[in-house]
């Protein structure tokens, strides 16, 4: 028996902890969907709320190619909703064009009358083509556990307990309700004398 641990809404819907006699996570999602009536279509469909998942077993992330792998024997398996980025590159640069050109018709069709919206249409319009071409000529940063040798790295910026995180690493922004590990932001001591 595999124990399968949702998190989030899927939680909240379909209950956090399932026991299931499973090899991989291709054979748990098959086991969750004959379960629960309506599973598959919130899976399929949660790209559209602006979340995808993210799936663990043991203490490492599985891209999608590791799926229908085997899973350890003591494994349990996590299933994780994410937010999903903004979008690509080539999206903001079509949306800006879009908005320069809506921009150029207002101004046109009103002789001017309505050159503070165009103008503005314009200038978003610039503001995401520029955007969209710097998203397509970099790439985006790697994550702490994509960093070589970043794990259990000392940082001078604290030492105590308090010290859980390499430096360099990046601060996370949260949204809503989550359960997460630790990272310090901010840590400080302060003494006083007692009298």
């Amino acid at each position: 028996m595999r124990t399968v641990i949702l998190y989030g809404e899927l939680a909240k819907r379909f209950g956090r902890e399932h026991k299931f006699a499973v090899k991989n996570v291709h054979e748990a999602i098959r086991a969750l969907k004959a379960n629960f009536a309506g599973f598959a279509s919130y899976m399929g469909r949660a790209h559209l709320d602006g979340y995808g998942f993210k799936i663990f077993t043991g203490g490492s992330f599985l891209t999608y190619d590791e799926l229908g792998n085997p899973c350890g024997s003591s494994s349990s398996i996590r299933i994780v909703p994410v937010l999903l980025g903004a979008g690509s590159g080539w999206f903001k640069v079509l949306l800006g064009a879009v908005l320069v050109a809506a921009g150029i018709i207002v101004t046109g069709m009103s002789f001017g009358s309505a050159s503070q919206v165009g103008g503005v249409l314009i200038s978003v319009g610039a503001g995401l083509i520029f955007g969209g071409v710097a998203d397509l000529l970099t790439s985006p940063p790697k994550g702490p556990l994509e960093r070589e040798g970043s794990i259990n790295k000392n940082s001078y910026l604290f030492n105590g307990p308090a010290n859980v995180t390499a430096q360099g690493h990046a601060i996370p922004v949260f949204y809503g309700r989550l359960l997460v590990g630790t990272c310090v932001v901010s840590a400080g001591v302060e003494s006083y004398e007692q009298q």
